[in-house]
């Protein structure tokens, strides 16, 4: 017993002060070129790695995207599907005028939260 160290002293007029907490990290994603099979899986195994490593807020800016096809829709259903199931966060951004009508006309937009670029989507999330 002779190496038991006394308990710390604490005031309780004064308690000990502690530090901020971390902000929530983001993962941004930035796809270069056509959503397609490919792009769209690697698209969608990247968000799964996020998700997987706890990293629940995740921002897909597209400004490098003209283009996606309907198996690129579909491996961006099954990423708001899993982040809906995480109870993560994602938000879109940075849409083309192509990328957004598809959106729209497949009601994507109604299921992910859409922002013009990365800065108002940290702020959508919360983040600044």
């Amino acid at each position: 017993m002779d190496n038991l160290l006394p308990a710390p002293f604490i005031d309780p007029h004064h308690p000990p002060q502690l530090p901020p907490p971390a902000p929530p990290e983001v993962v941004v994603l930035r796809p270069r070129g056509y959503i397609n099979d490919r792009l769209g899986a690697a698209l969608r195994e990247e968000c799964e790695q996020a998700l997987a490593n706890d990293l629940h807020n995740i921002i897909i800016s597209f400004e490098r995207s003209e283009h996606i096809n309907s198996i690129g829709i579909s491996n961006l259903i099954a990423v708001i599907e899993k982040v809906e199931e995480m109870g993560a966060k994602l938000v879109f951004s940075n849409l083309p005028f192509t990328v957004k009508e598809v959106f729209d006309l497949m009601g994507i937009s109604r299921h992910v939260r859409i922002c013009t670029d990365a800065e108002s989507a940290r702020k959508e999330m919360g983040i600044a």
